[in-house]
């Protein structure tokens, strides 16, 4: 069983007390409605099979043996698989249905009674009452006759694919003998594992800055086509391009980890090698290290700020923050679960923040691995992260307000802060294939669009309550309206998005005079922070606490890609970017992009507000893998907006790869 549903098990059942120790003026929780009520429901269930690898085609059969009471005509029994059961990868929804048992995504059921008849529905509805686009509870109703102790009621699922994110789990179940309506949660659910599949990729980390002299810790994790740890990889990772001699780490569990000495000062590309099977070897680029003469006063660190688990109402998984350190070794990382389900109501539960909070102080580890206090609040006029500086914070629901000012007002100023995301985006209108792995196609085509939460430029700012914005995520390119863009909601199909024109994107803040820095993040939702290609923020800072973090996206010392580890700095007139500041006239500026392949462009671009186009007042084409690169601009009207932008030649996972700077502001 894992983690979380034994907390969540152990949680439960204290959700309306937490409730009631709110201000009764305001509370940033609304108490659901339990199906559950006191007591232990009799009876016991097991799955079969109850071991089985990642999206495994076939029936699953969970057995609910009757207890010694007997379930009466009327009663039923509540049986809740992990939603994870109902996804396919992104994820999106599985069609499930309870009409053709030959067909796709059958649930059924049957009992050992003889002449019994039982029917069977599904709803979306948690137990602790949460509405949920991925939830499926099974309600099997005993229509006729009763059932005595040991008659058994089989709830299978037909023709389908096991969950395709490894890990123990467990299948609850609840019973209503007597056709109250009252449910009684079983005192022990159905445990069954998830096995890994076999390797298909592999990554190398390492920090993008090192000291000369120090031991440098290389981690090497090899995946399965679903990003899971490949757990049973086995074998030698090759580490080439930091020493004559490549280093060499075998690998234990799909992982593996070493200590290179940083022996002379440099920029070093390393490219790991692993042979996923008898006839297949990876070569990947690693993101480069710049090893320097004596430390720095910042250094560069690298982390998620956008992720969901099952927590969420479209999530599914757990472990993200084990994920997040020991999978895709990022320096910090912040869960953001969503504060709206798709009822309307509240996503997060009393008990769910308090297992949030417990999951951020545990992990939390400075020097090694930094969490974030944080959630996302859903509103209609644009969705935000906030963030934490300490423990002290509670998940504001958005569904009350329409604006973020009106969260702001529960805010503190310095010690909270909040980040817009796909900031133009469209919900569900454009041409995605929705398929399952192996595997069977389910839909294609067009689907029904309704409005998305765009961002309205012309409304109040606040550049402490609001620091940065998200320019990038899984769903695509926030940076200016263009469908075309490779990158755009459009083109990636991540969820079936598009783009909607107008004043929206990063751009449009910078033109309207927000002064907001750039983060990028994964916004995945399956407890899989960091992967490649869905976004990272890099941040500047002194060391690796929660504070410096905090701190570095507060005073957008912070830069965005798409995945890759490239180190980017930015100045004009002694300016960093991020930073404001003031020239006369024609003035210098410099840029350092240093990345793990061939650059394609570096620009800088610039807009001179007071209703100014954008416009490319530097570029250089194909500098290979190392840019430093000193060039002047003259600012064009008084307050002048600049920031860089780059682009490697080769796609990383089918994807361009970009990335941006926080902008400089310059007053003449």
């Amino acid at each position: 069983m894992s983690r979380f549903t034994a907390v969540m098990l152990l949680l439960a059942v204290n959700q309306s007390e937490i409730c009631a120790q709110d201000s009764p003026a305001e509370s940033a929780f609304t108490p659901l409605p339990s199906r559950l009520t006191e007591g232990v429901g009799e009876g016991y269930i097991s799955l079969d099979p109850y071991e089985f690898g990642p999206a495994v085609v076939g029936d699953y059969a969970l057995t609910f043996v009757v207890g010694g009471s007997g379930i009466k005509a009327g009663g039923a029994i509540l049986v809740d698989f992990p939603k994870s059961w109902f996804t396919n990868p992104t994820p999106l929804v599985k069609p499930m249905q309870t009409t053709s048992p030959d067909g796709f995504h059958y649930v059924g059921a049957a009992t050992s009674r003889e002449g019994a008849k039982l029917s069977v529905e599904i709803d979306h509805k948690n137990f602790d009452g949460k509405t949920e686009r991925f939830r499926h509870i099974v309600t099997v109703r005993v229509t006729d006759a009763p059932h005595e102790k040991y008659d058994t009621i089989t709830v299978t699922l037909a023709h389908t694919t096991s969950p395709y994110l490894v890990g123990d789990d467990v299948v609850q179940a609840a019973v209503d003998r007597d056709e109250t309506g009252h449910f009684k949660l079983l005192s022990a659910g159905a445990d069954y594992t998830v096995t890994p599949g076999p390797a298909t990729d592999a990554r190398a980390f390492l920090p993008s800055i090192a000291v000369k002299g120090s031991k440098v810790p290389i981690h090497v994790t090899a995946f399965d086509r679903f990003q899971n740890v490949a757990a049973g990889h086995t074998g030698e990772a090759i580490v080439q391009g930091l020493a004559e001699t490549p280093l060499r780490l075998s690998l234990d569990n799909g992982r593996a980890s070493a200590e290179w000495l940083a022996a002379k000062s440099g920029t070093f590309f390393p490219e790991l090698s692993l042979a996923v099977n008898s006839s297949e070897t990876l070569k990947v680029p690693c993101g480069p290290i710049e090893v320097l003469e004596a430390a720095p006063v910042e250094s560069i660190f690298w982390g998620d700020l956008h992720s969901h688990s099952r927590i969420s109402k479209d999530g599914i998984g757990f472990g993200d923050y084990a994920y997040a350190r020991d999978a895709v070794h990022l320096d910090f990382f912040a869960s953001t679960e969503h504060d709206v389900s798709d009822a309307g109501g509240d996503s997060i539960t009393p008990s769910e923040w308090d297992f949030i909070k417990s999951e951020v102080a545990s992990f939390n580890a400075p020097g090694k691995f930094v969490t974030l206090l944080a959630y996302e609040s859903s509103m209609k006029m644009g969705h935000h992260n906030v963030f934490y500086r300490d423990m002290d914070g509670l998940p504001w629901p958005g569904y009350k307000w329409p604006a973020v000012t009106e969260l702001w007002k529960r805010l503190k100023a310095a010690q909270a802060l909040t980040i817009p995301h796909h900031l133009g985006i469209r919900w569900g209108v454009a041409d995605a294939p929705l398929t399952g792995p192996d595997l069977q196609e389910l839909q294609t085509g067009v689907r029904s669009g309704r409005n998305g939460p765009v961002l309205d430029w012309s409304l109040p700012h606040d550049p402490v309550l609001r620091p940065a914005l998200e320019i990038y995520s899984k769903h695509g390119q926030s940076e200016y309206f263009n469908p075309d863009d490779p990158l755009a909601y459009e083109q990636v199909k991540y969820t079936g998005g598009s783009s909607v024109e107008g004043a929206h994107y990063a751009q449009d803040a910078w033109a309207a005079g927000h002064v907001m820095g750039t983060v990028a993040a994964s916004d995945n939702h399956t407890a899989q922070p960091g992967l490649m290609n869905t976004g990272l923020t890099a941040v500047y800072a002194p060391e690796l606490t929660r504070e410096a973090i905090f701190d570095a996206i507060l005073h957008r010392r912070t830069y965005a890609t798409t995945g890759e580890r490239i180190i980017l700095d930015f100045e004009i007139a002694g300016v960093r970017m991020g930073e404001e500041g003031k020239t006369n006239g024609e003035t210098q500026g410099h840029v350092t992009v240093i990345a793990p392949s061939d650059i394609r462009f570096v620009e800088v671009l610039e807009n001179g507000l007071e209703g100014a186009d954008w416009k490319s007042v530097a570029r250089w084409d194909a500098p290979g893998k190392e840019l430093r690169q000193a060039f002047s601009v003259t600012p064009s009207t008084a307050r002048s907006v600049y920031y860089l932008r780059a682009e490697l030649a080769a796609r990383t996972s089918n994807r361009v790869a970009r990335a941006w700077s926080s902008p400089i502001w310059l007053n003449r």
